[in-house]
């Protein structure tokens, strides 16, 4: 199959995306999306400036070690590695505006006390991340207005 289609790769891996994320991507709900954007900025005055624009995205990065595709024999039936079993999670938060400016990342680790950031390497973070702690290790109401992301 390689040799007659050049142009096709094998052993690729997917990124996981939930169906709704397909399902709300069609070009007259993306449409309908600007559309709405553009009469909220003429209602409530806003200039039409890039840098007034802010997006903030959230992603929780599991700290399991995952392997990557190895190597193996022909007729191997189960190949396995060692994980740590651990299933936690922490939230990562970025936000940018449409001319590229950026806040600092924010990251929120689970916990109750500062105690519980001793088990990472803060300071090798990216230059001005701020840390914080959640129950859950996720984000939560409050989080963002505490840090001073929004007044």
């Amino acid at each position: 199959m390689k040799k007659r289609n050049k142009h096709v790769r094998l052993l690729r891996r997917p990124e996981p995306t939930a169906s709704i994320r397909h399902m709300r991507t069609d070009s007259s709900k993306v449409g309908k999306y600007f559309t709405a954007l553009g009469n909220l900025v003429q209602t409530t005055g806003l200039t039409e400036s890039p840098k007034q624009f802010w997006n903030m995205d959230e992603t929780g990065l599991q700290l399991e070690h995952k392997p990557p595709r190895v190597v193996a024999q022909n007729g191997v039936r189960y190949l396995q590695a060692r994980t740590s079993g651990n299933r936690e999670t922490i939230t990562v938060i970025a936000c940018v505006n449409a001319v590229g400016d950026i806040l600092s990342t924010h990251i929120i680790a689970k916990g109750k006390t500062s105690r519980a950031l001793h088990g990472f390497d803060t300071q090798s973070a990216p230059e001005g991340a701020t840390w914080s702690l959640s129950e859950s290790g996720w984000t939560k109401q409050g989080i963002a207005v505490r840090k001073g992301f929004f007044a």
